[in-house]
């Protein structure tokens, strides 16, 4: 028995174990090692599965009628008759014995020292049947298993792929929900019997190039678009307000606040304010989120005064 030096040569003896084809010292020094190795612990598992199921997958062959009588008469042929002694021979009970063969000495299992590696040979089976098998089985498993793990990708990516269009078309549909409320309510705001109406020019050193148009009825709201307005700095936006009829009337500020698009065009429906009078519309720049004291707090950039439809 020659001593081995790494992990493989003991994994190569873990077939032979499986199928109970080591030796006493073979066994003994693979049962050694087997305590202090979870690989071969799990391969040594794995093997016993492979060999089992293969036994379990031979489907017995009963022999035929004949083979019985043919060996039953083949072994009485063989069977001779005791002759007697010829006259005159000497009896062969009264003949030297003959000496009783020597036993064998008995075998000494081998026990392996601990931290000392040692090469088990293995009693490799006369048929390759069995191993190549188990060989075909593993590999076909190992083959299978790549193949489902190819499929489960590929079903992560579709659903990936899924998610992301469906969360497009969501916010599709969200747009088209509003473009279709706002819409509506243009066409209402259009449609009302008693019709407000502004045309709004640019300041001429602010603004100079805006212009905007203002439909108004109290109950059903406001329509406002503009075009050519100036990009905002950081942290403003821009504000509507109603200017009242009357020397020093307050300016009512719309709810909501805006900011253009990147050329300049902006198109809003807004709730009418509660003013007592409708004189003009005004424009204004504000913080973000509107003015704070309820009061332009910077000039008007875009106004015009305010008609009956």
């Amino acid at each position: 028995m020659t001593t081995m030096s790494n992990h493989e040569e003991f994994a190569a003896a873990l077939a032979g174990y499986a199928l109970d084809a080591l030796d006493g010292a073979e066994r003994l020094a693979l049962e050694a090692h087997l305590p202090t190795c979870a690989q071969c612990q799990a391969e040594l598992a794995e093997l016993r599965r492979v060999s089992a199921a293969l036994g379990g997958a031979v489907v017995p062959v009963p022999p035929p009628p004949a083979l019985k009588a043919k060996v039953l008469s083949h072994a009485t042929a063989q069977r001779q008759a005791p002759q007697a002694p010829e006259a005159g021979a000497p009896s062969r009970f009264l003949r030297r014995p003959a000496a009783a063969p020597t036993p064998p000495a008995p075998m000494t299992p081998m026990t392996p020292t601990p931290g000392k590696l040692v090469r088990v040979r293995v009693r490799r089976s006369r048929s390759p049947l069995p191993m190549a098998a188990s060989v075909a089985i593993i590999l076909g498993l190992g083959a299978y298993a790549w193949l489902l793990r190819s499929e489960i990708d590929s079903l992560r990516l579709q659903v990936t792929s899924m998610s992301i269009a469906t969360e497009g078309l969501r916010k599709e549909l969200t747009a088209v929900r509003n473009d279709a409320a706002r819409f509506a309510h243009t066409a209402g705001v259009l449609a009302s019997p008693v019709l407000l109406k502004a045309s709004l020019t640019g300041d001429k050193t602010r603004m100079p190039r805006a212009t905007g148009r203002a439909f108004m009825n109290a109950e059903r709201g406001v329509f406002f678009h503009a075009e050519h307005m100036d990009p905002l700095s950081p942290g403003q936006e821009y504000q509507l307000w109603v200017i009242p009829q009357g020397e020093g009337a307050k300016p009512v500020p719309f709810p909501l606040t805006f900011t253009p698009d990147a050329n300049g065009v902006v198109s809003i429906n807004v709730p009418m304010p509660a003013a007592p009078s409708v004189l003009a519309i005004a424009v204004t720049i504000e913080a973000k989120g509107g003015s704070l004291t309820g009061s332009p707090t910077l000039p008007v950039v875009l106004s015009g005064a305010v008609t009956s439809g």
